[in-house]
């Protein structure tokens, strides 16, 4: 039985609980073994930023600003590279006729949110 708020209740007897129990271990060693995957779902929010300067190309400039979900990120971008928490370097000029060096990245706008959605989501799992 899940409450009112964040915390998980279960109810019943040992034998009842163990399974419950287990399956609750191992989503807890998955996830200090695998952490959180990025670039799965809509749910991610990536900022497209550029320097917005003079010397933007005609590729990044009017993705300046753009809001991407993380599987569009994923997607669109297949030779991204992660720079830091929250940091990608997404390559863009990679195959195209433009030769100066990308200076653009995509910032991560809702890294908690999404933690939290991935967090409930789980707890539902086990509950």
């Amino acid at each position: 039985m899940i409450g009112m708020t964040d915390e998980l209740y279960l109810v019943g007897t040992l034998e009842e609980l163990y399974p419950k129990l287990t399956n609750i271990l191992r989503v807890i060693e998955n996830r200090a073994a695998l952490g959180y995957r990025l670039l799965l779902d809509s749910i991610e929010a990536w900022e497209y930023k550029t320097r917005d300067d003079g010397r933007v190309c005609p590729i990044c400039k009017p993705m300046h600003d753009w809001i991407f979900s993380g599987d569009i990120v994923r997607d669109n971008f297949p030779n991204l590279e992660f720079l830091g928490r929250g940091i990608i370097f997404p390559d863009t000029h990679r195959g195209t006729e433009i030769t100066a060096d990308c200076r653009c990245e995509l910032i991560f706008l809702n890294a908690a949110q999404v933690i939290e959605e991935r967090l409930h989501r789980e707890k539902m799992m086990v509950a």
